[in-house]
Order: C-alpha cells, then structure tokens, then sequence
C-alpha cells in the first residue's frame, strides 16, 4: 500500500521499514508451520487434465446440411435437443461461412478439402460440355437461363464431391497412415432428375415424421411431400448404417458422413414451419405438415446422440457440422418459381447462409462459442486436433478457440509446404 501511495513513495525510511515488516511476517509464518517450507518436500505439481494433453487419435464428422444454427440453438434451449444441448456444454461451437455458389457439391468440397472452390475443382452444381465435347464450362451467370437458352448444344451433368482436384480430409489421414473413410458426401437430394437414392421406406416408417393422414391423402401435391420425406428418410438411414462400420487402429482415423435429409426437407417443408414468413397456408396444412421441419432436427439429434454414446473412447474427436443453413426463399424468387415450375420450394440456400461447428473431444474447450469462421477452417483445425502437420497450401485456418490453452501450449502447429505432392 505504501509503494502504491505517491507521498509515501518518497519517504525512504517508511519503505524500508514496511518491506522489513513484511518479511518479519513472512518468517514468522514459516516458523509457526513447524518448518514447514522446509520440511514439507518438493510439492507435486498438479498434473495438467489427461484429456487436456493428450490429441485425439479418431474424428468422427458428421454434416447435415440445410441445418440452421439459430433454429438448433433454439430448439435445444426449449430441451427438445438433447445430444445439441450436451454439445453445447460439452465442446465448443458457433457458425462458419458458406461459400458460393451454394450447392452442395461445392459447399461440401469446401468443407472436406479445407480449399475454395477455384482450387478444389468444383465451381458449381453442373459441368457442361458445348456438343459433348471441349473443356468444360463450370461457372455461367446466374439467372440468365443459360443452361435453358443453349440446352440444344449443352451436355450437362450434376457435379458431386467425387469430382475434386484436391484430397478430402480422409485422404490426408490415409497418408499418415491412418483409415478414413466417408458415406454420403456424394448424395444430393436437389436433383430430382437423378433419383432418389434407393426405394423409399414404408409408409409407417414415416410416422414419426409425419401425421397419419397426410398419409392417406391421394392429392399429387401430398403425395410429392410424402415422396420427398421418404427419400430423406431413406437416404439418411443408409448412411447410419455406416456410422458404427469403422473403429480406430494405429494411427489417426476418421469417419466422416454427410446425411442429406434435412437440405431436402427444409427446402419443402420450412414454409409449413414458418407460416408467418409464406402467409398463403391453410389451417390444415399447418395442422400436418408444420411439426415435419422441427420433428426431422429431432431425428438428426438422434443421429449425434447415437455418436455419442458410441463415443467409448477419451481420445474421439467429434465434429457435427453443416455446410449451408437453409432460409426462406425471397418473395420475388418465390413468385417466379410459382409462375414456372411445381416443385413446392420453400427454402433457399443459394446466397449462401451460415454453417455451424460443434466440436467435443479431449481437447476442446467446454462452452465455448467460438468467433465467426469458415467452412474452409474445418480441414486445418481437424488435421491440428489429429497431431498432424497442417499443409501451407490450405486455404482455410485453425479455429484456434476450439482448443483449451493447455492444448495449444503442448502442442505448437507442425507445417508441411502440401499433401498433395505426397499423394
């Protein structure tokens, strides 16, 4: 207190006779303890959390895209998502940016390859070759019916995550060595034309989805929701199947698996759970179909919580991801897709909304929202999490808030020029 005093700090005396008196203290506090500063033998460092230096030898990723970030962190507020709300205490979380164009190839590229989409190799949802032959033209203006006006000279085909140039996250960790493996990825239900993935599931393996008599309607518009949520259905369960399919061996391994209902249910059914934001419903329609969106969130919260309680071992790091959020389609859009086509959309991902990251693992921090990141970031932080060097040539970053500081302390950044010159 006297050093802290200006007009005490110039009288010496007084400084000295206060230091003097605290180290009287100090020695009488030693002498009572019956020597103990002396006695008591070197005290045993409080060893720092397992989990805290120990990196995770096994990612489990699981992607859901069309999942939304504010609809899930309002859903497990009100207790409706248990496996979410463990998350969210347990790990860390917070959005990440799309990239556009927002298709799922894309997006999904992206997210796999920690690279943007000039780099990874897919730039949209269609290649198209002038008369089947020639370079591919990837990228055309948007809105312009370009592929409408010259189909007469287009070959066109829907891209998917298979055609990148670039090595997806399970790749790297084959070169470790490690295993990886992936389901899913290449699965996008937008594309109608090319089917749907597999036979629909009974009818009675949609109740829990759907109310019984939107069942028994024979209407073409009942009929195409039913169709719609059962491809969903289908597809997902098909790929849980692989979910408990790998186990960890030496070295790193990953299970990454993208699950491609929820895009397509919330593309058909947000107008039934957001009537206010549409306003052209009926009482009816919101009585049967308006439970669909938030009953599906529940079935992937299923899908996390089955991951977790497979989660057996200390060292499993788990990411829960989506690549794009899902929002309402703009009223201009939304009247010119009424005016050309049928297909019944309501939600929209083309300008690209917000992602998410939930990570829970050894190393994470608990409850921690994160800053604002990139889908592009998912790679690097993954690689960083596996103790595996992150590669320069990466355009995404660490979400250096993901980890706790004992980690990043432990454990400083390991850098290669590239993977690819290894593969």
């Amino acid at each position: 207190m006297i050093g802290l005093a200006p007009p005490l700090r110039r009288i010496g005396w007084l400084q000295a006779s206060a230091a003097a008196l605290a180290l009287l203290g100090l020695v009488a506090a030693a002498w009572e303890g019956g020597g103990g500063l002396e006695d008591s033998g070197p005290a045993a460092p409080a060893p720092a959390p397992a989990a805290a230096r120990t990196p995770a030898h096994r990612l489990v990723l699981l992607n859901f895209d069309g999942a939304d970030f504010d609809t899930v962190m309002t859903l497990q507020a009100q207790g409706k998502l248990p496996a979410f709300s463990r998350l969210k205490e347990e790990g860390a979380y917070g959005r990440l940016k799309s990239v556009l164009p927002c298709a799922a190839a894309v997006t999904r590229a992206t997210l796999l390859t920690g690279k943007l989409p000039y780099r990874h190799g897919v730039r949209d949802a269609r290649a198209r070759r002038l008369l089947g032959s020639g370079p591919t033209i990837e990228v055309v203006p948007e809105d312009l019916a370009f592929d409408l006006l010259l189909a007469p000279i287009l070959a066109v085909r829907f891209t998917d995550v298979s055609d990148r140039r670039s090595l997806a996250i399970w790749d790297i960790v084959r070169q470790a060595p490690g295993r990886g493996g992936a389901a899913g990825w290449e699965i996008d239900l937008d594309h109608r034309a090319a089917g749907p993935p597999g036979t629909p599931r009974p009818a009675q393996g949609l109740l829990d989805d759907l109310d019984p008599e939107a069942l028994r309607a024979s209407d073409a518009r009942s009929r195409d929701l039913v169709g719609r949520l059962a491809a969903a259905v289908e597809a997902d369960g098909r790929v849980l199947e692989a979910l408990g399919g790998m186990h960890p061996d030496r070295g790193p391994d990953v299970t990454a698996l993208s699950f491609p209902g929820l895009d397509q249910v919330a593309h058909v059914f947000l107008r039934y759970a957001r009537p206010a934001d549409f306003g052209n419903l009926t009482d009816r329609e919101i009585d049967l179909y308006g439970p669909v969106l938030e009953r599906y969130y529940r079935r992937i919260d299923a899908i996390v919580g089955r991951a977790l309680q497979a989660d057996g071992e200390e060292a499993t790091l788990l990411f829960v991801t989506s690549s794009h959020g899902m929002v309402p389609l703009p009223p201009g859009r939304r009247l010119l897709a009424a005016l050309t086509s049928s297909d019944g959309l309501s939600g929209t991902h083309q300008d690209g909304p917000d992602g998410f990251l939930f990570a829970r693992g050894p190393q994470v921090r608990r409850g921690q929202r994160l800053g604002k990141g990139s889908i592009a970031d998912l790679v690097p932080t993954a690689l960083y999490a596996l103790d595996m060097p992150v590669a320069q040539d990466l355009d995404g970053s660490i979400l250096a808030g993901v980890f706790t500081s004992r980690y990043t302390f432990d454990h400083p950044v390991a850098v290669i020029g590239s993977y690819e010159e290894r593969r």
